[in-house]
């Protein structure tokens, strides 16, 4: 155990590390950034703003302020950007959890279906994810567009528009392919685990097959599924960019693409909100998990 926290801190801080370094580096160290205007979303400080000074100001995080060219003056980050990131989060957090559940649901199904049900859900599978993503977005905002014209009701928000959140749609659309590839990921530590002598002997003992699925095969499959969370993880954060835009969402992502709100220290604060929570959740669960399986699940 001391072993495990002691690894996880490590990681921790050398990722801090990068993540600071890297803030100021991509500002001040690359020669096309210095450039005004080849970045418009780009903050250009002055060519004076040492390392030092702002490895100072974000040692004061809750003071970092950024100029807000909406309002002609200076902007507090942490105010600024508190209801956007918990809106996204809010949908990061409902998207995995959601991709789980159906990923492992379908999974379940797959490994207890006949040969015809499996090749059927193989030739849904591949054929929803060899559509693109803002496609499935738009399809599903033109088929609720639809029954809006045909019936008058608006079943769930379409667009984030004033007070109006939009989650179900948001939800939906990055939780679809996510959940194809979790899913084809579980099948297939699944179908390794079935080689393995204890499953021949956990049969021989009469178990059901639903009983061995669900408490042997997926049970020692957490340990190899923690590494494909993070990947998905990464691959929601992508997905997320497409969805606050498709669906006028004013949300964490968004941020970033606005003109001057940019600088070293807000770029810092911006990839340490996205990082710390989730590198602690996951750890969280890798602990668990060891203790569960009886082996380090980061390994």
């Amino acid at each position: 155990m001391h072993d495990f926290w002691v690894k996880k801190l490590l990681e921790f801080s050398v990722t801090i590390a990068v993540i600071v370094f890297s803030s100021y580096v991509v500002f001040y160290a690359i020669p096309n950034f210095q450039k005004e205007g080849s970045l418009p979303f780009l903050y250009y400080a002055d060519a004076h703003y040492s390392f030092f000074d702002y490895v100072k100001e974000i040692a004061s995080p809750f003071d970092v302020t950024f100029p807000n060219y909406t309002t002609g003056r200076q902007t507090n980050f942490f105010e600024y950007i508190q209801e956007p990131y918990m809106y996204s989060m809010t949908l990061i957090v409902l998207s995995l959890l959601l991709t789980i559940v159906c990923a492992t649901v379908l999974a379940c199904i797959y490994v207890l279906s006949n040969e015809t049900m499996k090749r059927m859900i193989e030739r849904i599978s591949v054929w929803m994810e060899s559509v693109p993503d803002l496609l499935w977005i738009f399809a599903l905002q033109l088929f609720l567009v639809w029954i809006f014209k045909k019936t008058g009701m608006e079943i769930v928000a379409i667009y984030a528009f004033g007070d109006t959140k939009a989650y179900f749609l948001p939800v939906l659309c990055m939780t679809l392919v996510p959940t194809l590839h979790f899913f084809r990921t579980i099948v297939l530590f699944a179908q390794r685990e079935q080689t393995k002598p204890y499953i021949e002997f956990v049969y021989s003992q009469g178990f059901p097959k639903w009983y061995i699925v669900i408490f042997h095969l997926l049970r020692n499959t957490l340990y190899h599924l923690i590494h494909q969370l993070r990947v998905l993880f990464v691959f929601m954060i992508s997905t997320l960019f497409l969805v606050e835009f498709a669906f006028n969402i004013y949300g964490f992502t968004g941020f970033i693409w606005k003109p001057g709100f940019l600088t070293p220290p807000t770029l810092c604060l911006w990839l340490l909100l996205l990082y710390v929570p989730f590198f602690i959740v996951f750890s969280v669960m890798s602990y668990f998990i060891y203790r569960i399986v009886g082996r380090e699940a980061y390994e």
